[in-house]
């Protein structure tokens, strides 16, 4: 069965990135009832942030916390979407200190590297950005930070969607679907 992992990246439990993130999930499980989704929200779990001590070269963090198994179920996933709030210019920093806790993907695929083994393929990453717009500098921060943290889990960001501004997403909104996963 095919599996797909959500992250809403903020941290407000009713906000506009977990309203749109549950009706895409409603959606897509409804145009695809072969596919599940795994739903993780920031606000549902406290997270400590990385250190730096590279305890994780050894294959596992030193805190013992949710992290290994969501790393468990975004390195088993056939595909992700992030939908997040712009916090100047990047994500929250409770979903940034999710997306640090991936440095044990970058120690393993170092390894893959060194031994000059086959990176997996990639495997489609879909970033749905949400804001009331405003910000000068846009949300490039943003993507890139996305982009960069989920190709140590052989993913690649194959579409961003943007409802920042007068594109803001409400509940009577139409929610563009992602093309990878287009009926």
């Amino acid at each position: 069965m095919t599996k797909w992992v959500v992250f809403i990246g903020s941290p407000r439990a009713n906000g506009t990135s977990a309203l749109l993130a549950d009706y895409l999930v409603e959606q897509l499980s409804a145009l695809h009832p072969e596919i599940v989704f795994h739903t993780y929200a920031m606000s549902d779990f406290s997270l400590k942030g990385c250190i730096g001590c590279d305890f994780c070269q050894g294959g596992s963090c030193v805190y013992q916390d949710d992290m290994a198994a969501i790393l468990d179920d975004v390195c088993s996933a056939d595909g992700v979407v992030v939908v997040s709030p712009i916090y100047f210019a990047s994500v929250p920093s409770q979903f940034k200190a999710l997306l640090d806790r991936f440095q044990p993907l970058f120690w393993k695929r170092q390894e893959l590297l060194r031994a000059k083994r086959d990176l997996p393929p990639k495997k489609p990453l879909v970033l749905y950005v949400v804001g009331e717009g405003g910000d000068p500098h846009g949300f490039e921060g943003l993507e890139s930070v996305v982009r960069s943290s989920f190709a140590l889990a052989d993913f690649s960001l194959s579409q961003t969607i943007a409802y920042i501004g007068n594109q803001r997403f409400t509940k009577t909104s139409s929610l563009e679907l992602p093309e990878v996963l287009r009926g």
